[in-house]
């Protein structure tokens, strides 16, 4: 756990916990990898602790320089959350750098934000972002959304 995470407060990270405990974990077909590129820590924690409990792998870039780097290292992600609202540049302009990426092309990105003007959804998808979400509050929420993008290859099977 790094430091931001240790800086939750326990109620927070009590109320976390009782929300896994209440949803069932899904299984894939295959591994989903997920490249999540979020600077706020606790929001970090908390998607980066649902994607865990819903057996995904995933990297954590917290700024679109790191997002790049993993990015163009890695040819196994299935999806990209990308916050848009990064400190070193936004989440639109890293997706168009994403897209020019050989291994990430034809890859889902999604925006996760809290900002949802009609403008910022247009520029997502002109940017070539195939979804445009609120940062999810439930671990059930994060599943639907992976589960709206991942390929047919990757589909939930019920355990």
């Amino acid at each position: 756990m790094n430091n931001s995470a240790e800086k939750i407060s326990p109620n927070i990270t009590a109320q976390h916990n009782t929300l896994r405990r209440s949803f069932s974990m899904s299984k894939w077909t295959k591994p989903i990898k997920i490249l999540l590129v979020e600077d706020s820590p606790l929001v970090q924690y908390a998607l980066t602790t649902m994607l865990h409990d819903l057996g995904c792998r995933f990297d954590w870039a917290e700024n679109a320089e790191h997002a790049i780097e993993l990015a163009s290292q890695n040819d196994d992600y299935s999806l990209v959350f990308m916050n848009l609202g990064l400190p070193d540049m936004d989440g639109i302009e890293a997706t168009k750098i994403l897209r020019t990426l050989d291994n990430i092309q034809d890859k889902p990105i999604v925006a996760m934000t809290a900002d949802s003007r009609v403008e910022s959804i247009e520029r997502c998808y002109a940017a070539g972002m195939q979804g445009f979400y609120a940062k999810p509050k439930t671990e059930k929420d994060l599943e639907n959304i992976i589960n709206r993008h991942v390929p047919r290859s990757l589909e939930t099977v019920q355990a």
